[in-house]
């Protein structure tokens, strides 16, 4: 199944090649930041007329579809045809084709083709992660010898200047960054260790839900923010952490401000000053199975807190 769906993604690889005169064929969805081409259009119609025969009464979930059913019941492909459209569109050659198979909600086979180096990305749940055929693993470097890549959640606005903070925090502790505007590629490129990190500030339950569903076994995936206006946890979530053998870690604060006074910076100055460490801040610890109870706390403050709480998640 792996190598069809391969064959068939270097094939509508063919098309993005053959592109000319692209801004003629352009057009706005949303803004001069969200676009799509013919191209789009054109590989994921190829796309749609050779994948779902692969599996008899699979669904099509494509991008730039103006309809699509549910992918997370039965057997469905998940597609976008051109990740990076912007980049496209401007001649920058750093776009890929993104193509996933998934059953009732859970990927079981990824493969991200970038036309322009002629390399395919794929994996098989379970099964391992590859290069062009060749295995692949993220990198063990720390932050202070590695770069990080980022996006900039450009239909999100409200979260433009969270990114920008964590983006300078980050840059401040590590070698470098990159903002290369194709996520897929990104994301590719830390399976393979040419980056150490991701991350996009998102803050929406479906991001997490595929954030869980998509990342191979033994990944971690990091939780920032502020429950009261961030992510909701349906308790399935946890089984979904538990079956995938990932590890989830995260920070919440209910009193985060621009203000130096705030619960946040008041933490970050005890740390900075050496007069409390990390240890000693922990005034409530929670299982997997009971973050939902910490969350609530939080949110409803039903238990004194005060200024220090961090929920660990074992």
């Amino acid at each position: 199944m792996l190598e069809t769906i391969i064959d068939i993604v270097r094939q509508a690889g063919e098309i993005v090649l053959s592109a000319r005169d692209i801004g003629s064929q352009t057009r706005e969805k949303t803004s001069a930041a969200d676009l799509v081409t013919e191209y789009d259009l054109a590989v994921e119609q190829f796309l749609k007329e050779k994948l779902p025969p692969l599996v008899p009464g699979s669904i099509f979930f494509g991008e730039e579809e103006a309809e699509n059913a549910d992918p997370s019941r039965g057997w469905a492909f998940i597609v976008d045809p051109i990740d990076g459209t912007t980049n496209f569109v401007r001649g920058l050659k750093h776009s890929a084709i993104s193509v996933a198979l998934a059953h009732d909600g859970a990927v079981e086979y990824g493969v991200v083709y970038d036309p322009y180096k002629d390399e395919i990305f794929s994996a098989r749940r379970g099964g391992g992660a590859f290069l062009n055929g060749a295995p692949i693993h993220v990198s063990d470097r720390p932050l202070d010898q590695g770069i990080f890549a980022m996006g900039t959640a450009l239909y999100l606005p409200e979260y433009f200047d969270r990114t920008m903070r964590l983006t300078a925090q980050l840059f401040r502790r590590s070698c470098d960054f990159r903002r290369m505007g194709a996520a897929a590629l990104d994301l590719c490129n830390v399976a393979c260790g040419r980056v150490d990190a991701f991350f996009e500030c998102a803050g929406k339950n479906d991001a997490l839900n595929l954030a869980l569903r998509c990342a191979a076994p033994g990944g971690k995936i990091c939780l920032l923010g502020n429950p009261d206006a961030d992510l909701s946890l349906e308790k399935n979530l946890y089984w979904k952490i538990l079956r995938n053998q990932l590890t989830v870690i995260g920070t919440w604060n209910s009193g985060f401000s621009h203000c130096p006074d705030d619960d946040w910076h008041y933490v970050l100055d005890l740390l900075s000053s050496g007069r409390a460490h990390p240890a000693a801040l922990i005034s409530h610890r929670f299982s997997l199975a009971q973050m939902q109870d910490g969350l609530d706390i939080m949110r409803n403050k039903t238990e004194p807190y005060i200024n220090k709480m961090i929920i660990v998640l074992a």
